[in-house]
């Protein structure tokens, strides 16, 4: 009576892990601030956290460092187990290296030494991979974030909603810099 039960084609349900980062402001001159990004994290984090359409735990991090930044990528990935879904958002600026390998940049550094000083898109994925954790939901907002779809070796695309095997789904937007 009242009581869910599981069976074998319903796993059990999982807690749910939220992970905003937004980054606005920079201490490089030579970085532009953006407008609108806390707000965007904000309103998104209020949304996910509203238990009548969600059921979300979420961490907002707003201009963090760069290593508050992996901390809180490598504490959700360890934390989430099989049946979690983690939803992972970054809204900020984005370059490229000469391998075209996507860097996400943080507040307090710049852009010379990108591996030193940026989140690469390839430590969030490994993160990921080696995460319990089978429910991912990753969205990169900033500039060349289609070059994310690269690093899953996929070419063309308009907008990428797939279900993989290991069940991570990654939404990205067309960007004309594939």
């Amino acid at each position: 009576m009242g009581i869910k039960q599981n069976t074998k084609d319903t796993p059990p349900e999982g807690n749910k892990f939220a992970l905003l980062i937004g980054v606005e402001a920079f201490s490089d001159p030579g970085i532009p601030s953006l407008r609108g990004v806390t707000k965007d994290i904000n309103k998104l984090g209020k949304l996910l956290n509203n238990r009548q359409r969600s059921e979300f735990k979420v961490e907002s991090l707003r201009n963090p460092s760069f290593v508050q930044s992996r901390k809180a990528i490598s504490k959700i990935s360890q934390q989430a187990q099989v049946n979690d879904v983690v939803f992972f958002y970054y809204s900020g600026h984005g370059v490229l290296d000469q391998q075209q390998s996507l860097y996400l940049i943080v507040r307090r550094l710049g852009t010379s030494f990108l591996d030193a000083t940026c989140l690469e898109s390839e430590f969030i994925l490994s993160q990921f991979r080696k995460s319990a954790c089978q429910n991912f939901i990753i969205i990169i907002d900033c500039c060349h974030s289609g070059k994310y779809i690269g690093i899953l070796g996929i070419v063309e695309i308009f907008v990428f909603l797939c279900l993989a095997p290991q069940k991570r789904l990654v939404i990205i937007p067309r960007r004309d810099d594939r």
